[in-house]
């Protein structure tokens, strides 16, 4: 269980040895380099599971994305608090008789006394960027805050001790149909530069197969993926992510990171 009291307002760095930032640093700014095969044009698993690199990719990239989750949250929310738009999304709030989500008009002025959790996902979380991002809004809420269950998941291990000495969950996992089946319901779902390059939007046209989109659509209510307009798998490939989203009925909008690039987030009430 996560208790906003709990949360250091920065990420603690875990300490590396010297030689190991160094090496670190230059898997971090090699990433565009050129293999005997094939570009390098992201970085790898290895690259990840690498003491140095992380520390060094935190540096680097944890508040561009922690402000990118803080934006792309504001913007969803609109004039309206991010948790009366939870609110509004909770089962619960439709069992009490209140006005479901209208994402083209959201009225959220009833605050009603609801003991319940609120349980948000960071799926390919890393350093648990937009986990505090989601918190930063969050914490500007006007209303009584629930108990949050925030969770971070990635395939490295390594990034638990970040993730957790912030008071978040963390679990080691990759995402696929049969981890998210298992996923306890959600009101929000977010993913940063994860979804289009480790396929999870790609959609098996097999009769009675599930893709993992489908399954994680099914347990959330605000499903948000945050991504480059192009992207490491070339734009043709973001293309066909691209068309996929709006199918599945994705709104879009464009925002810039704090280095000044334009970022692409889709947003999805699935629950409605």
């Amino acid at each position: 269980m996560f208790y906003p009291s709990l949360i250091q307002r920065e990420p603690i760095l875990p300490k590396v040895r010297e030689d190991l930032r160094i090496q670190g640093e230059k898997r971090y700014y090699d990433w565009g380099r050129k293999t005997a095969t094939k570009p390098k044009n992201h970085w790898t698993a290895e690259d990840y599971a690498h003491e140095g690199f992380r520390e060094v990719y935190t540096e680097k990239r944890f508040t561009i994305h922690r402000v990118l989750a803080y934006d792309a949250l504001t913007y969803i929310a609109g004039n309206n608090c991010l948790h009366g738009l939870l609110i509004r999304l909770h089962e619960s709030c439709y069992k009490l008789g209140l006005m479901p989500v209208c994402p083209e008009g959201r009225n959220f002025n009833s605050s009603p006394d609801d003991p319940r959790e609120i349980t948000i996902y960071s799926l390919g979380c890393g350093p648990g960027s937009d986990l505090l991002g989601i918190w930063d809004v969050l914490k500007e809420s006007t209303l009584p805050l629930p108990k949050l269950n925030m969770i971070g998941v990635d395939s490295e291990p390594g990034w638990d001790p970040y993730v957790r000495r912030m008071g978040f969950q963390f679990v080691s996992a990759k995402v696929s149909v049969p981890f998210a089946q298992k996923l306890k319901q959600a009101d929000v779902i977010i993913m940063s530069y994860f979804a289009k390059d480790c396929d999870v939007i790609v959609e098996d046209k097999r009769e009675g197969v599930t893709s993992t989109m489908d399954v994680l659509e099914a347990k959330c209510r605000l499903l948000v993926i945050v991504d480059k307009p192009g992207g490491h798998r070339g734009a043709e490939m973001y293309n066909v992510d691209n068309g996929l989203l709006w199918q599945r009925g994705y709104q879009t909008f464009t925002l810039k990171n704090l280095n000044g690039n334009y970022v692409s987030v889709y947003y999805k009430y699935c629950s409605l």
